[in-house]
Order: structure tokens, then sequence, then C-alpha cells
């Protein structure tokens, strides 16, 4: 079930919803503007357990050249920075990221066998 939110920190907002399917990891998918550098983005994400694990994700996706493609602590995503203007129309853009979520993830070999082959 998603967990439907708005995160308010100091540095930065999100709009978006988390999605819980097992303990040790979540997915998100936002809406998100930081103060620090002012950027609105669309954002498509996953959290797994450890960051050993989250960097090994990162270049296994890195190598099939994906783009837009980032790595932080144990959080694994892509983004997109959009125009000011693009705003009002974030759910379609979202929608595009999460397809091409999807795709790095089949391209890699599906999750399955990309944890497997990160965990060890």
């Amino acid at each position: 079930m998603p967990d439907h939110r708005v995160a308010v920190l100091k540095t930065w907002a999100t709009l978006g919803a988390k999605f819980i399917a097992i303990r040790w990891w979540a997915a998100y998918c936002c809406l998100t503007w930081h103060s620090e550098d002012p950027k609105l983005s669309c954002c498509i994400s996953e959290n797994f357990p450890t960051r050993k694990l989250a960097t090994g994700i990162h270049e296994r996706f890195r190598r099939i050249n994906a783009k837009a493609l980032w790595v932080d602590d144990r959080e694994v995503g892509i983004s997109l920075e959009l125009k000011p203007e693009a705003g009002a129309c974030f759910e379609e853009i979202l929608e595009g990221l999460s397809v091409q979520w999807i795709k790095i993830w089949k391209k890699a070999g599906g999750m399955k066998q990309v944890l497997k082959e990160c965990s060890v």
C-alpha cells in the first residue's frame, strides 16, 4: 500500500508516494524541490538495506548506460530536472520515468538476478 505524503525538511521538500513491500526495501515516486540549489525534479528510486548493495546495483545499472542515474547512501534512482512551468504536469513525467526505471531493471537482468549478483 503506498504511503502518500508531503515531507518538508530544512533544505528540501517532496511530494509523492512511498511503497513498502518488504521491511528492508522501499520504492519512491515523487516530485522534489531543493532550497540549497533551487530546482524542481521528478524522481523514481529504491532504498536497499545496505550501502554496499545500493552501490553494486548502481554500478550494474551504470554498466548498461542508464541515464540520469544516481546513488545516495542506500538509495538508487533516476531523476529529471524540470522547468518551473513543467511542474503542473509532473504526474506524466513520473509515469515516463517509471517506465524508464522498469526498462533499466529488465536490461540489467531483472531484480532477482541483480540482487543475487550484487549481494555476493
